[in-house]
Parts: structure tokens; C-alpha cells; sequence
């Protein structure tokens, strides 16, 4: 299993997730969207708390995998608490990733 789709309960949002491929993208109903788009159906701590399991599961792949797959994980982790941060605050500054 290499794709992961992880959806907003009763919203039409989505995180779909390519482990192979090291790729995460946003969809509202079926089409692909920022992270904003997904706040403004959203309420941002619903967003986060499955952003937050997204992490942790990429994560949990990451190390279970050999390198080089394993950086590409950790780093896609990375980047979808970044954006989410990024645009669930509108800040540049951003606190770390959960667990580090």
C-alpha cells in the first residue's frame, strides 16, 4: 500500500498521501487544493488533529524504510506540518514538527 487518503469526517476534503512517490496533496471534493482551501471548509483544530495522524503514520513509515526513501519521508512529514502551520496561522514563524 503506497497511497494513504485521509479524509475530514463529514467534509469533503482529503489528504491523499503517495508514500512511494514521497508526495501529499490536498483534494476538495475531487479536486486538488492548498491547505487554505481546506481551512476554509474546515475548522482549523479538525485539520490539524488529522494532520497530526498523517505525520505520525509518514513518519512511521519513514522509519520502518531504507534510506534514501526514509530522508523523502521525513521530509514529506516536515512539509505537511509546515503548510499547515503555515497557512492554519499566517505566520513565518512555525513551531517544530511533533515529536522533535
Amino acid at each position: 500500500m503506497s497511497r494513504v487518503s485521509y479524509e475530514l469526517a463529514d467534509r469533503p476534503a482529503a489528504l491523499i498521501v503517495d508514500l512511494a512517490a514521497a508526495d501529499a496533496v490536498w483534494h476538495v471534493v475531487d479536486q486538488e487544493v492548498g491547505i487554505a482551501d481546506v481551512l476554509s471548509v474546515a475548522p482549523a483544530d479538525e485539520v490539524e488533529r488529522l494532520v497530526r495522524r498523517a505525520v505520525a503514520e509518514i513518519r512511521s513509515h519513514a522509519a520502518a524504510a531504507e534510506p534514501p526513501t526514509s530522508e523523502y519521508l521525513r521530509q514529506l512529514a516536515a512539509s505537511v506540518w509546515r503548510d499547515f502551520r503555515l497557512a492554519a496561522t499566517n505566520a513565518g514563524e512555525q513551531p517544530s514538527l511533533p515529536g522533535m
